[in-house]
């Protein structure tokens, strides 16, 4: 059987491998989105919103990932100036809640759905300024939660409903990546984890490369 020493260092490898792995992933898929919406912006005079918004939930991805590498593999942040494990607005739950929030922006434009286009947005910046006024955050890991959950959902009805590839693709990222943010981090669910980060970082490098089609006549772009 394979021991506890054995299944922790098992662990500790593929976390700091994921880690790494995902630096590198996150810089390209952030790349290669900006430069499809700045060929895109060039080609048709307007900004592509749908894709700005999807360029923004993949940046605070990276965002998150970059506070993790920079705590957990090298010496520059320390563990607890993240907020890794805090319920207020730490830098990491700042990246974490714009994520979702713009996962429901996404939803609202794909459907048209203009009164609800930026609610969201201003909701969220509202507890942010809650947050540094009053010093409270007691609402923001539900609104997290209950928001991503919601994102999940509205792009994953909106992708079958339209046949849209982005919207069902940030629905499968949002999916696999809330795996992640709901698994531990320690013993053999751990090592679940960490391969649950390999995989979601290489799907997301798929959608922005343009090669996750399960329709062949999206409805959306």
């Amino acid at each position: 059987m394979i021991g506890q020493n054995s299944i922790s260092l098992l662990n500790d490898f593929l976390q700091s491998i994921g880690r790494y792995y995902a630096i590198v992933i996150y810089s390209l898929i952030t790349i290669i989105l900006t430069i499809r919406l700045i060929k895109d912006k060039k080609e048709s005079g307007n900004i592509n919103l749908i894709r700005l918004l999807i360029l923004g939930v993949f940046g605070c991805v990276y965002w998150i990932n970059i506070l993790e590498f920079l705590a957990f593999e090298t010496p520059i942040l320390p563990v607890d100036a993240i907020g890794f494990q805090i319920n207020d607005f730490s830098l990491y739950n700042f990246g974490l809640g714009l994520a979702v929030t713009l996962g429901i922006v996404l939803a609202a434009y794909i459907n048209q759905l203009k009164p609800f286009y930026f609610t969201a947005l201003y909701f969220y910046f509202g507890l942010l300024v809650l947050y540094f006024y009053a010093g409270t955050s007691l609402i923001l890991l539900p609104y997290i939660y209950i928001t991503g959950i919601t994102a999940l959902t509205l792009q994953m009805y909106t992708g079958l409903k339209l046949k849209d590839n982005g919207a069902l693709g940030v629905a499968v990222f949002f999916a696999i990546a809330f795996v992640t943010i709901l698994l531990p981090e320690e013993g053999v669910i751990g090592v679940l984890d960490a391969l649950a980060t390999l995989i979601y970082a290489t799907f997301g490098l798929i959608f922005a490369l343009g090669y996750f089609k399960p329709f062949k006549e999206p409805g959306g772009k």
